[in-house]
């Protein structure tokens, strides 16, 4: 998207506050809650508002614009990084962003959605996020009581261990105390498979997930949230994180009959593990609690 500004600022030099413009695009950019018939992630966003106001022309007509100008491989499909993104327009200006949509093929809804996991798994590795939050506990941020989120944290530590009991997964350490990516093997994580199948394919993952991309967009964003923000957001994920547990478990019969299948929830149980542990360490400033 930046790239299409990028032209279309050279194609209309006669409008100002370009730089302003770039700035809050990543504030014109959501996630839209899941649809119930659809794996798609979709990201809508509402640069062309903006860019309305300034060029005196209408939402649609500059959303239109800035969509001929993308790198597309197709009218409504573009390649971004490995990704085939679904591109589409919607009535009021919108601008949709969708990874696994049905205008993709289904051998690349697979693809896209495993690079999109794997790319979480790399984000969740950086080093540099742990030196954050070293920083900000001894600052002494924030401080607040929040026993549910440390319940569902200590679950995920738990769960995790019996998971390299079980022989499933291999973990990096046993103490949990770092902020990292904590299955060592396999690795890359399986998503799929034997028979090429997308092993998370249930609704109760598909919701987790969205939780877990949203999380990990609100931590990434430079912007200040309120205390109440984050306690609303890890709620919601703890809840949600109920709801697949309760459903999606990856022991007894699953673990013997559908390994692929277990060690890819291991793998949502550790993502949620990530989030909710910088969320714990860096927004509320609590050390997590390995058991409760």
């Amino acid at each position: 998207m930046l790239k299409a500004i990028a032209i279309y600022q050279e194609q209309h030099s006669e409008i100002n506050n370009w730089q302003q413009i770039v700035t809050s695009l990543s504030e014109k950019i959501i996630l839209l809650p899941p649809q119930n018939s659809s794996w798609a992630l979709v990201y809508r966003c509402a640069i062309a508002f903006p860019l309305a106001n300034l060029a005196k022309l209408s939402p649609l007509l500059i959303a239109r614009q800035l969509v001929s100008l993308l790198p597309s491989k197709t009218e409504k499909t573009l390649v971004e990084e490995g990704l085939e993104v679904a591109v589409a327009v919607a009535k009021s200006g919108w601008i949709d962003f969708s990874v696994c949509d049905r205008k993709i093929s289904e051998q690349h809804q697979k693809r896209n959605l495993i690079i999109w996991l794997d790319r979480l798994v790399v984000g969740m590795s950086a080093q540099s996020h742990q030196k954050m939050l070293h920083l900000s506990i001894k600052k002494g941020k924030r401080s607040t009581k929040l026993f549910p989120l440390q319940y569902i944290y200590g679950r995920c530590n738990s769960l995790l261990q019996l998971g390299e009991r079980e022989g499933l997964i291999i973990l990096e350490t046993e103490n949990f105390r770092d902020l990292r990516w904590q299955i060592k093997q396999p690795s890359p994580l399986k998503w799929i498979d034997d028979r090429g199948n997308l092993c998370l394919f249930c609704p109760q993952a598909k919701d987790l997930l969205w939780q877990i991309c949203l999380i990990m967009d609100y931590l990434a964003d430079t912007k200040e949230y309120s205390l109440e923000h984050w306690k609303k957001f890890t709620y919601q994920m703890s809840e949600v994180w109920l709801n697949f547990m309760a459903n999606c478990g990856f022991c007894g019969e699953i673990q013997q009959h559908n390994p692929s299948l277990a060690i890819a929830r291991l793998g949502l149980i550790s993502l949620t593990h990530w989030c909710l542990q910088a969320i714990l360490m860096s927004q509320l400033n609590i050390i997590p609690q390995k058991e409760i």
